[in-house]
């Protein structure tokens, strides 16, 4: 989870990391680049799990999930200053514990709780591997 700037919307709450696409991309490659703007975390297209896509008529929205191959530790973190100003590992339980205390983007639990069966099943199949 990321840590929205206090400057930006939805100041301080907690989220996924996110954007938009630019000219040129596919949104997997527009999921690759802001993790690694955000966050300065490398994942490979290969890495990623589509969860869904939905479309609108003047956007739509593709949702990632990813595991890093690598344990993430606080020296590979690179925070985009501006958009994140905080970073953590949360389990689900913990997730569902800081939406009870307000600390989640509303849009962004809504949108969780749209997949949280599929995140679980993800999250359940890396701990068989």
């Amino acid at each position: 989870m990321t840590q929205r700037d206090a400057a930006k919307s939805y100041p301080l709450l907690w989220e996924g990391t996110g954007g938009s696409v630019t000219a040129g991309e596919t949104s997997r490659m527009g999921a690759i680049r802001e993790l690694e703007e955000e966050t300065g975390l490398i994942a490979e297209a290969d890495e990623l799990l589509l969860l869904s896509e939905q479309r609108y008529s003047h956007y739509f929205l593709d949702y990632y999930i990813w595991a890093s191959l690598e344990p993430i530790t606080p020296d590979r973190l690179h925070l985009q200053k501006g958009e994140v100003c905080g970073a953590k590992l949360v389990t689900v339980a913990e997730l569902d514990e800081m939406n009870n205390a307000g600390f989640i983007v509303p849009p962004v639990w809504e949108r969780f709780n749209l997949h949280r069966e599929n995140i679980n099943a993800f999250i359940g199949g890396l701990a068989v591997k």
